[in-house]
Order: C-alpha cells, then structure tokens, then sequence
C-alpha cells in the first residue's frame, strides 16, 4: 500500500470514529481518535482543492479541503 493509500484508509477510520458515540469516559477510544487525527495532521502533504458548495438556487459558500484526508481548512 503506497502512502497516499495508507492516509486515505487512516482518514476512513478517522470518519468511522467520528460517527460513534464516544462516552465521555472512554478514555481509550477518544486516544485512538486522537492519535488517527494527529497522524494524519502531521504525516500528510495535504492537497488542498477549493470547491463551491451550492445551497440554493442563489447561494453557497467556498470550502477548501484535502483530497488525500479530508480535513477541511478555513478559506
């Protein structure tokens, strides 16, 4: 599995645990989460896109992201 591959299925399991309902308490998990989030903060090169999201016939809004993780950054 090539680098780019590695830090794309890493970004799927970031979003895997994102849609779990983490208790507070479960020290563990919110690790796991975090440990997923920093690699993939500090590992990948980021490919940033910038894409316009349309809401209505009239509006939208500019997000930019990483194609390769999926974190999103401010505009």
């Amino acid at each position: 599995m090539d680098r780019t591959s590695h830090l794309c299925a890493l970004a799927r399991i970031k979003l895997i645990l994102e849609s779990l309902e983490i208790q507070a308490e479960d020290a563990e998990m919110h690790q796991i989460y975090n440990l997923v989030s920093n690699y993939l903060d500090t590992k990948c090169d980021h490919h940033i896109v910038t894409d316009y999201i349309d809401i209505g016939p009239d509006s939208g809004y500019t997000i930019r992201f990483c194609d390769v993780c999926m974190r999103t950054f401010s505009s």
